[in-house]
């Protein structure tokens, strides 16, 4: 909807506060009100000719503008439906003042934890060993039959038993959303999920042209009676969801949370996405691909438990749609390279991954009693050992105005509106401890971060 309900356009910056030339007025305008949450992420903008019918500009101009948007990240575009505002992460963020080195991250999640050694000493022994020279070849669209059998392996440590024709070997994340959103959805499907969701998701379901519904949650994650809401409300075909701490939030479901929710999407016949990407934080969660497995996809990262350079992601579904996913992979994802898999299958079969899984736990548990010495109240219904930590701010605090402050004190940061579909009650920061590069540099960034929360807290007495 390009117009309010008074009629207004969704976006009307005044033409007296723009810069010269025009063009980058338009730009560096939207760029502001975005972080300042004034163009919610998934905002439809307004046609460019009546945009420049509002401004009294030409449309060439517009177009420049929209176009050079689009460019740097801050829209995305779908055909025959219009621009919108990028939703979360997908907003580049501006270059800070300092060097790299001269602040704090604690915005991106980066959960390698310095054990890149470790990783580069097996990728080394997988290049060395006797017939590496086989990892060379193409692999077949869902993946080689010695890759589909790790992944096997992999699935069991979740109680999950696929077999090799309910697999497959994706490059990645955003490569298992994108080859199950092309191969299950139609443009104008909906789909649902938390009202704080990942990012990463959002931005692809958007540019194929389907809608996101936002569904309440607390403490506990999405909740059920507002998923049957939503159901009753909305022809839902799907959901996505991460019950094994969820990105940005945290949440650890518990098990009868899942129970819930899974009654709800087996009466509505639901096509479920679970994201599990840090399940290998977790003991004894049972994934709701067990209790539903006939609706269910399943979608379990190594990159988060091994390194984001190891862009290697299981896949588990119900087999009536392999052929689907078969050629949703061949036709629009690029195939992972077999090299890659071998290593990560490698590391599964040698126990070098449990051993990697083992640091990576204990380092974040260490963090994370860290984080509570700081923030002792912030961890109901979190997972114990998350790579990042959802922080409340205090009440009338904007989390925009927060995190570019605490970027120009050295510290980076993400605030909750870049994950927000619709308008939010409250104001939240996401706080990566997984980041900093060693313990010392996390406590000084939380020290800081702390200092910041207690001053914007004081401000709104």
């Amino acid at each position: 909807m390009e117009k309010t309900e008074h009629g207004h356009l969704t976006w009307e910056p005044d033409i007296r506060s723009l810069e010269k030339p025009y063009f980058l007025g338009i730009y560096h305008a939207m760029e502001e009100d975005i972080r300042m949450g004034k163009l919610p992420p998934h905002t439809k903008l307004p046609p460019q000719r009546k945009l420049a019918e509002y401004l009294g500009l030409n449309l060439g101009t517009v177009t420049r503008a929209f176009r050079l948007c689009e460019q740097n990240g801050l829209t995305y575009a779908v055909t025959g439906k219009g621009t919108y505002v990028a939703p979360g992460e997908l907003v580049q963020d501006a270059p800070p003042a300092q060097e790299e080195e001269s602040y704090i991250d604690m915005g991106r999640i980066d959960s390698s934890f310095c054990l890149q050694p470790m990783l580069m000493e097996n990728m080394r022994a997988t290049l060395q060993r006797a017939g590496a020279e086989s990892c060379l070849s193409q692999a077949p669209p869902l993946g080689m039959p010695r890759h589909l059998w790790a992944a096997q392996k992999w699935f069991a440590r979740f109680s999950l038993y696929p077999k090799p024709g309910e697999i497959a070997v994706c490059a990645g994340t955003q490569a298992a959303f994108t080859a199950l959103l092309t191969a299950l959805f139609s443009p104008g499907d909906k789909i649902a999920v938390d009202s704080y969701t990942n990012p990463a998701f959002a931005g692809a379901a958007v540019r194929l042209g389907l809608r996101l519904v936002a569904v309440a949650g607390d403490g506990g994650g999405m909740r059920a009676d507002q998923l049957r809401k939503q159901c009753n409300l909305h022809h839902i075909k799907g959901v996505y969801l991460s019950p094994s701490g969820s990105n940005p939030t945290n949440v650890l479901m518990s098990e009868k949370r899942r129970k819930e929710l899974a009654e709800v999407m087996e009466k509505n016949k639901l096509l479920i996405l679970e994201d599990d990407a840090y399940g290998f934080l977790s003991d004894g969660q049972k994934p709701l691909a067990s209790m539903l497995p006939q609706q269910t996809f399943f979608i379990s990262a190594l990159p988060e438990a091994l390194s984001q350079a190891m862009g290697v992601t299981f896949l588990s579904f119900p087999k009536e749609y392999a052929q689907q996913i078969a050629e949703s992979l061949y036709f629009t994802v690029q195939s992972v390279a077999p090299v890659q898999v071998q290593m990560a299958v490698d590391m599964l079969e040698s126990g070098a991954l449990d051993t990697i899984i083992s640091q990576k736990r204990r380092r974040s548990e260490e963090r994370n009693d860290l984080f509570a010495v700081y923030f002792p109240d912030c961890f109901s219904g979190s997972h114990p050992l998350g790579l990042f930590r959802w922080l409340p701010l205090p009440q009338g605090v904007d989390g925009s105005l927060f995190e570019k402050k605490a970027m120009r004190q050295g510290l980076a940061v993400r605030c909750s509106s870049r994950f927000a579909l619709g308008r939010e009650e409250a104001q939240y920061i996401r706080v990566a401890i997984c980041t900093p590069k060693d313990i010392a540099t996390l406590e000084k960034g939380l020290g800081l971060l702390r200092r910041l929360w207690e001053q914007a807290h004081h401000e709104m007495r």
